[in-house]
């Protein structure tokens, strides 16, 4: 009857009663009618977020698409209610895009990488690496890059990540996302060479005057 007062609708009602069944209690104690359609899940995969007892988690799943959050439910209960309650359900979407955009071995990485850490989702986050990642010959390689981390600029990391770029294997773009200041700095320091060889090549023409005007 909450359902049904609510939604304004006694078929949307007879709908979560029959897949929820005797959870019905708990999909409107955690609100979930509100925040989709009961088309939206599966039996067991409205069973599968509910067992996991976090109100975050669970509002959080319930508010992605189902696509999307099936693809998520090859963790753990303890590691999905750790994503639930870390991730927002924008880069829930993101990660599950992974999942389904990535060959298959690149993808399961990520998906165990960020269950591990989802602070990791703050390097995969934006649509322009994503993106990136996505159009690498390597994506196994881009992935890599872009999920290691280093307490300090190693330059033996960059070297490498900037021979993949060379050779090809991961989009350019990605090398600005992971060393913006290396990528800066070699960026200002061909600058200054270009400027050094104009400089000796046409030299200075400050001060010069023209022929006809050399002896006055």
């Amino acid at each position: 009857m909450d359902i049904a007062r609510e939604s304004r609708s006694l078929d949307a009602a007879l709908k979560w009663a029959a897949m929820a069944g005797d959870a019905l209690p708990k999909v409107v104690e955690y609100e979930i009618h509100r925040r989709t359609a009961p088309d939206d899940f599966s039996k067991a995969g409205l069973t599968r977020i509910l067992g996991l007892g976090d109100r975050l988690a669970i509002t959080r799943f319930a508010g992605i698409k189902r696509a999307a959050r099936d693809v998520l439910f090859d963790l753990d209960d303890g590691e999905l209610r750790a994503l639930g309650r870390s991730l927002a359900e924008p880069e829930l979407e993101t990660l599950s895009g992974y999942l389904t955009g990535l060959e298959k071995t690149a993808g399961q990485r990520v998906l165990r990488a960020v269950a591990q850490n989802p602070a990791k989702m703050l390097a995969l986050g934006s649509e322009r690496v994503r993106n990136a990642i996505m159009t690498s010959a390597d994506q196994g390689a881009a992935v890599s890059m872009m999920l290691r981390t280093t307490a300090v600029l190693d330059p033996g990391s960059v070297a490498q990540d900037f021979e993949l770029a060379w050779n090809r294997k991961v989009n350019p773009l990605l090398l600005w996302e992971k060393h913006p200041e290396a990528v800066g700095s070699l960026f200002l320091g061909l600058v200054i060479l270009l400027l050094v060889l104009r400089r000796l090549l046409f030299g200075s023409r400050r001060g010069r005057l023209p022929a006809s005007l050399g002896g006055r």
